[in-house]
């Protein structure tokens, strides 16, 4: 992995928003990584880099740093979002809800927030929605440069696809880009799809066709 961004050249961008929202690195020495969930979905040669809202709240990841003092940056196997995830992709990519082929599992999981906001809920809301996704558009950014065989992005959830909309200026709706299942081309080597957070409450089985289809579109994967 080399003339990768990592998570420490990202010091110091919650600045103005530190009443609501605090660095990943606070908890956690990034010198080695970029996106907290990198423990689930982390492969750096992937096509495929699945999108979220954000990671966690302050509350869990300081519970979990009593867990694992060294490692607290890391996905939660018992939450619902990563639970779906993997059973979602599970036919596609080499993935299970530990983790253990991350570096090679052929998808990245990314967040559009990625400072932490502070609260005692993986639900608290998110504060200041247009301007903490601007202040952390570089690490978006530096998440697509990381990339460099990615062909398709899903966002899942609308915070997730209006960070996307603002920086490529996507004309189409989230609504739209969710209910038609768009492959929107953004004028990049990749393209970007919508899909419906884990926790919405949509059947799983028309989430799982939509991705699938997208998938396909997008010769990730082939029928």
């Amino acid at each position: 992995m080399t003339n990768l961004i990592f998570g420490s050249s990202f010091k110091g961008i919650e600045k103005g928003l530190t009443d609501w929202y605090r660095n990943p690195n606070d908890f956690q020495d990034m010198e080695n990584r970029l996106h907290v969930c990198e423990t689930l979905f982390g492969d750096f040669n992937a096509k495929l880099m699945v999108l979220l809202q954000d990671a966690a709240d302050e509350e869990t990841l300081l519970t979990q740093k009593k867990l694992t003092p060294d490692s607290p940056l890391r996905h939660g196997p018992q939450i619902g979002t990563n639970r779906k995830l993997v059973k979602w992709f599970k036919d596609y990519f080499e993935v299970d809800i530990n983790g253990n082929n991350s570096k090679d599992c052929g998808i990245y999981y990314a967040n559009a927030i990625w400072l932490i906001k502070k609260g005692s809920d993986i639900s608290s809301p998110i504060y200041l929605q247009d301007k903490v996704l601007r202040a952390c558009e570089p690490v978006l950014d530096a998440t697509i440069n990381n990339l460099k065989e990615l062909k398709l992005i899903l966002a899942f959830g609308k915070s997730a696809f209006l960070a996307l909309k603002s920086k490529f200026n996507i004309q189409e709706s989230w609504e739209d880009a969710l209910a038609n299942n768009l492959l929107i081309d953004v004028g990049e080597r990749f393209k970007v799809g919508a899909i419906n957070h884990p926790r919405a409450s949509i059947a799983s089985l028309l989430t799982q066709a939509r991705i699938k289809n997208l998938l396909i579109e997008s010769k990730i994967i082939q029928i």
